[in-house]
């Protein structure tokens, strides 16, 4: 058998090297579209013009070279990963400890939860060496501080997969924290609660639209980005997300001729007709679990998932303009994010602790048809740039389908401690009765299930009854900074809940052992 049809056990790729990886190659009249930039880097991909990308030894020298003579960074290993990789945090501030760093905002730049995507990680590397060595560190430091986490996945990188040996896929597991590496990362970002996260991904760029012209057609941008768009997002965080940061993001892209828009992404109906999506609100999404925080958060899609190393420094430098204008636009308006925040923080908690007066929560919403729009792409064929009528669904404008008022918390038996520390690496607050109360609480009652065992799609009626909690059962308040990401976690019709999850096991007819108590928490 030769070499190249040996892949790694478990893994999905047909064919394994460590550390690189390529299904596609991009025809030439498609390469013109994205010509080779005039600039170099010093980090370690790009010490070669072929093979393999960072392996985690060069990602580790790079890192412990760097913080050993530079003052204002400290380098942490946070977590392991399955296999036992190291996951490395960098930590870029001018104050002395983290209670001074809270003065000002905090970025927090996240790449790599998924293996098979090297331009979000080198670019993080690219940061990285430009806050330590370069004239980036002078002008950004003394107004923000920058936390990076540059391979949250590191085994994944290594077999150069998306997913998990689990083959759990690292950006939905934002909730249920299956993962380690992301409970490493969860329970590290906790520390800081930075005002401003960039989550840095590739996205797919073998053919896109395979009944467009003679060949097909791929997608276009270089870099496209999205913010938050769940709608429990406070929604002036939402607003001034896309008004602050996004303009700023377009004109750099734009100076230094690099395609870009707001993420999407592609399907077909059974006409062949071309379907596109704006970026949705699931909250196992990095995207939407950190807005929720809450926190202004953006995704980073670079155009590189399934090429190798072809257009490798031009992702990574659409990646790097993009992160250092989010930096430079949070420096701009760094007394104003801090507000904001606090704000929101505040509010959300004064906005859950009243009980029929709680603000709702919203557990599933509708993205909204826009007609007679088009999107860019390349026409493989010609290898020029088209429109394409589509079918567009704006994220942007989604409107609530079911919502339902906060409790003021929620209650679980003993027997769920699983879930609570699950909840508590996410920040989450969890307090105990201290001994057996008879309470009056809300029930769910299963009414209906449906879908597969891994999403289920639930239907349930609230009746209130006189329920038994033992001694140490769970209490849940909602008047915290993640009450909503408490109950979307909980409330069974929410999609990323523990009980659509399958985690609870219901039946139809049956009571989830999930309880809403609107009374006072205080005398529990």
């Amino acid at each position: 058998m030769s070499k190249k049809n040996i892949h790694a056990a478990g893994q999905l790729n047909k064919n394994f090297s460590p550390y690189f990886y390529q299904s596609y190659t991009l025809p030439q009249q498609v390469k013109a579209r994205f010509p080779k930039l005039n600039i170099t880097y010093p980090t370690p991909a790009f010490t070669r013009e072929e093979g393999h990308f960072t392996t985690q030894e060069e990602l580790m020298k790079f890192l412990y070279e760097l913080s050993a003579d530079t003052e204002h960074m400290q380098l942490e290993i946070i977590g392991n990963s399955l296999e036992g990789r190291e996951i490395p945090m960098v930590i870029f501030t001018t104050n002395k400890d983290e209670e001074e760093m809270k003065d000002k905002p905090t970025v927090w730049l996240q790449a790599n939860v998924h293996g098979h995507e090297p331009a979000s990680g080198e670019s993080a590397l690219v940061i990285i060496h430009q806050l330590a060595k370069e004239a980036l560190g002078e002008e950004i430091l003394p107004y923000v501080n920058v936390v990076v986490v540059p391979r949250i996945n590191p085994d994944s990188v290594f077999y150069h997969e998306q997913k998990s040996p689990l083959r759990i896929n690292g950006n939905r597991d934002h909730v249920q924290l299956e993962m380690p590496e992301l409970q490493a990362l969860h329970q590290a970002y906790n520390r800081f609660e930075a005002e401003v996260v960039i989550d840095a991904h590739e996205y797919d760029a073998d053919i896109a639209y395979p009944h467009v012209g003679k060949e097909g057609a791929l997608k276009y941008h270089d870099l496209l980005i999205l913010s938050g768009k769940n709608l429990n997002i406070p929604a002036e965080i939402r607003l001034k997300s896309d008004e602050w940061f996004l303009p700023d993001v377009f004109s750099a892209l734009d100076a230094e001729g690099i395609s870009n828009g707001t993420y999407f992404t592609v399907s077909h109906t059974e006409n062949n007709e071309v379907v596109v999506h704006e970026g949705g609100g699931d909250i196992g999404i990095g995207r939407n679990a950190f807005a929720l925080k809450p926190s202004f958060c953006f995704l980073t899609e670079s155009l590189g998932i399934s090429i190798g190393r072809e257009n490798f420094l031009r992702r990574v430098t659409s990646q790097v303009i993009t992160h250092t204008s989010i930096l430079r636009t949070t420096k701009k308006y760094a007394a104003e994010i801090k507000t904001l925040i606090a704000e929101a923080k505040l509010e959300l908690v004064d906005q859950a602790a009243h009980g029929e007066e709680n603000r709702s929560i919203v557990l599933q919403s509708e993205a909204q048809e826009m007609e007679g729009l088009t999107v860019e792409a390349v026409d493989i064929a010609t290898g020029d740039v088209i429109e394409i009528p589509v079918t567009y669904y704006d994220e942007t404008e989604a409107v609530p389908t079911l919502e339902r008022k906060l409790p003021n918390a929620y209650l679980l038996p003993p027997a769920y401690q699983w879930l609570i520390e699950r909840l508590v690496m996410q920040g989450v607050v969890v307090d105990r009765l201290v001994e057996e109360e008879v309470l009056t609480v809300e029930c769910y009652d299963v009414h209906k299930i449906s879908g597969k065992c891994e999403q289920l799609n639930i239907e349930t009626e609230i009746v209130e009854r006189e329920v038994r909690f033992p001694k140490g059962s769970y209490v849940i308040s909602c008047a915290q900074r993640a009450g909503s990401l408490i109950a979307l976690a909980l409330e069974p019709e929410s999609s990323y809940s523990f009980v659509s999850k399958n985690y609870f096991h219901v039946e139809a007819g049956e009571e989830v052992p999930i309880y809403r108590y609107l009374g006072e928490t205080h005398t529990l």
